[in-house]
């Protein structure tokens, strides 16, 4: 199977639940740094900045792994992407 086909693949048996925990798993990555947040900007906003990229297909496309080292969005809809995920603390 060829990596596009592969990613394909991933991405159509990918559901929000599935992104709603990775988006928990940043929250608690940045939690864990002592950072309030992270801002992700895709394309040329974000001058094609390879970390909000691979962020990003990670986040909500399903991507994953040895994918993940491919520097371009899996999903043409995301080049105008603007994604803020925050910490929340209880009090």
């Amino acid at each position: 199977m060829s990596s596009g086909a592969t990613l394909r693949l991933a991405a159509s048996l990918y559901t929000p639940v599935e992104c709603h925990n990775r988006v928990s798993q940043v929250q608690k990555l940045c939690d864990s740094r002592n950072l309030g947040g992270v801002l992700l900007i895709a394309g040329l906003d974000g001058a094609e900045n390879e970390g909000s990229t691979r962020a990003i297909n990670y986040l909500f496309s399903g991507i994953s792994g040895q994918d993940l080292q491919i520097p371009m969005l899996y999903d043409n809809n995301f080049e105008e992407l603007v994604v803020l995920v925050i910490v929340f603390y209880h009090v």
